[in-house]
């Protein structure tokens, strides 16, 4: 990979504070997930078509079938807990990027392109989008009560 194409992620990483980076990971989970399920589908296809050659790896296929359905939901659930996170965004433009990019992982330059917008205020937007929510995550922590 490029330099140019590393530096702005790496960028919005040496800018952000600690709680910022912990949304950001947040956010970014259900691209793990994804990568993940895809990976689980391929094996499960190979088995399918183990299975319908040799009539062999019945149990293993229904396991496998079992694990992807249940990848399947924790990506369900973890992808509505991050909509809800960006729903706490007050600023539209702001949240339409930060799904685009964390709910559909879209590219820097798909986002542009949708909202009509360039690529650099597309990040500024979703910098600020992060700020937005650390600032929410943190005033939630202080509210906790403390422990006795």
């Amino acid at each position: 990979m490029r330099t140019s194409q590393r530096m702005p992620q790496e960028r919005l990483r040496s800018r952000l504070t600690e709680t910022e980076l912990a949304v950001l990971d947040s956010l970014m989970s259900g691209r793990e997930l994804d990568a993940q399920i895809s990976i689980m589908l391929h094996n499960l296809g190979i088995l399918q078509h183990r299975f319908n050659s040799t009539g062999e790896c019945g149990e293993e296929l229904k396991a496998m079938h079992g694990q992807v359905v249940d990848s399947i939901h924790a990506l369900q659930k973890e992808r509505e807990k991050i909509g809800e996170l960006i729903d706490l965004v007050p600023d539209s433009m702001c949240r339409m990027v930060m799904k685009a990019r964390c709910l559909t992982f879209k590219t820097w330059l798909q986002i542009a392109m949708m909202l009509s917008i360039d690529e650099s205020t597309a990040r500024r937007r979703f910098e600020k989008g992060l700020k937005i929510l650390a600032v929410i995550a943190e005033s939630s922590f202080d509210e906790l009560p403390e422990e006795q």
